[in-house]
């Protein structure tokens, strides 16, 4: 496994990994409504590549207004093997090497493994709706042990 930074340069990469996502794009629509150059301007942007050089996970933490958003997916065919801890103890990283005070992200109800693994890496419920569940990170402050 490698982790790579993308840059707009590798949106090849990032469409290929995209094309390969499956069923996970019903849950992660970030790039429903974004081109895929919208990474020009995250914080970071990374992806989980295989030994043979696929990818297989992507992350990122972006910058909106006053709050950094963390994003990640795992494509359909590589769910339950932890390649999503792994995406997460990579952006939990990046964000305590930047110092970033708090990190926010927002799951689908439905989504039980994610909300499972948000929590596990110690991001707290702030609010919901019927839908979505939002959640809050904050630097120093964790519920266990990942």
């Amino acid at each position: 496994m490698k982790i790579v930074k993308l840059q707009v340069s590798d949106l090849a990469l990032l469409n290929d990994f995209i094309d390969q996502c499956g069923t996970s794009l019903n849950t992660f629509r970030y790039f429903n409504h974004r081109p895929l150059k919208t990474i020009q301007n995250h914080i970071i942007t990374v992806l989980l590549l295989d030994a043979t050089g696929n990818p297989i996970a992507y992350g990122h933490l972006e910058q909106e207004h006053e709050k950094v958003w963390l994003g990640i997916c795992v494509a359909e065919n590589n769910i339950g093997r932890g390649y999503g801890k792994r995406m997460m103890e990579e952006l939990i990283i990046q964000a305590k090497l930047m110092k970033l005070e708090f990190v926010f992200l927002t799951v689908d109800k439905s989504n039980f493994a994610a909300i499972k693994l948000y929590e596990k890496f110690g991001f707290n419920p702030i609010h919901e709706n019927e839908i979505k569940v939002w959640y809050q990170w904050r630097l120093g402050i964790s519920n266990s042990e990942i």
